[in-house]
């Protein structure tokens, strides 16, 4: 059963200079104990599309049309009031950089408890009882109810980051580049973590992530998003066995495979185009080595090329 459902969604972004169309079209899909991926590199999309859905888009920028449906609930006709009802207690999010996502003057068990008490019907005291919980959950030590933001190590943080999105229990968690800054030992022990509380309270997970290899750790299907635009989605092991799309063949080949043979890593030329004049035809076009004369004219529609397998190349016939 889907739980979320993203149709043709546009965020864009108005600034003195023009119209930034960060997400332009996008229609993706959540599943009740999936995990979904979205990868891609900086400034593809990813983290508009994860705060469009939680509506947290602020000025200069503005959902402008699509729907995002929550067991068949449009999040964009909801108004403020009800709509804080569903952050927090239906869907939460792990914001991208531990260190900005917390408050440095409060303690975390303090801001915990007031993400309780706030959205749940909790005295203090109970609320401290399943702080505490779920700071264990997380691999934390009681001791860290007390802890203050500068107290803690990198992966902590980053722990307490995930316990916090979970304390009123949501049916869905967002995880935006949930390892960034930590070495790869906490790294993988965050993966894991993940994927256990997953599986534990059969949360429906989103995680966003440049980086291809820790998705193939935790996710089951995955979307890749290029210039605001989805390019590919499929199951994991379609993207990484019979990717078909030539930038995720890209992102793909400029990763190392341990189990497998040495090779000089590839590399992809240039950068993703500007928003404000994205290139006519596909966006991607400028940096595709497949690019024809059709290409920069021609913007290739998403279509499924096997069972829950899409792809939007002009290159790929269904």
């Amino acid at each position: 059963m889907q739980v979320l459902d993203v149709l043709g969604l546009r965020t864009y972004y108005f600034t003195e200079i023009g119209t930034i169309k960060a997400v332009n079209g996008a229609s993706v899909g959540l599943s009740e104990g999936e995990c979904l991926g979205i990868a891609g590199e900086s400034g593809c999309g990813k983290s508009t599309l994860a705060l469009s859905i939680l509506r947290l888009i602020k000025p200069p920028g503005r959902i402008v049309d699509g729907k995002i449906l929550f067991r068949e609930t449009d999040l964009l006709r909801l108004s403020p009031e009800e709509m804080r009802k569903i952050r927090w207690r239906k869907i939460s999010m792990v914001f991208q950089g531990a260190l900005n996502a917390l408050n440095p003057v409060y303690t975390i068990g303090r801001q915990i408890v007031e993400a309780i008490t706030t959205h749940l019907n909790y005295n203090k005291e109970e609320a401290k009882k399943k702080a505490i919980e779920l700071l264990e959950s997380v691999g934390l030590d009681k001791s860290n109810f007390n802890s203050y933001p500068h107290e803690l190590s990198g992966g902590m943080k980053q722990r307490a980051l995930i316990a916090m999105a979970l304390s009123c229990d949501p049916e869905v968690l967002i995880a935006d580049e949930p390892t960034t800054a930590v070495d790869v030992v906490t790294q993988a022990r965050i993966l894991m973590l993940l994927k256990n509380l997953q599986r534990q309270r059969n949360l429906s997970l989103i995680v966003i992530s440049h980086d291809l290899s820790i998705l193939a750790q935790v996710c089951d299907r995955v979307v890749i998003m290029y210039a605001g635009k989805i390019v590919e989605s499929a199951d994991i092991e379609s993207i990484f066995g019979n990717p078909l799309h030539p930038y995720t063949k890209a992102l793909i080949s400029a990763f190392p495979n341990a189990k497998g043979p040495k090779r000089p890593l590839s590399i992809l030329p240039g950068e993703p185009p500007d928003l404000i004049n994205p290139p006519k035809g596909c966006v991607f076009s400028p940096r595709c080595p497949q690019a024809s004369a059709l290409c920069s004219e021609r913007e290739p529609e998403l279509i499924e090329v096997s069972p829950g397998h899409h792809v939007a190349c002009n290159f790929i016939k269904s």
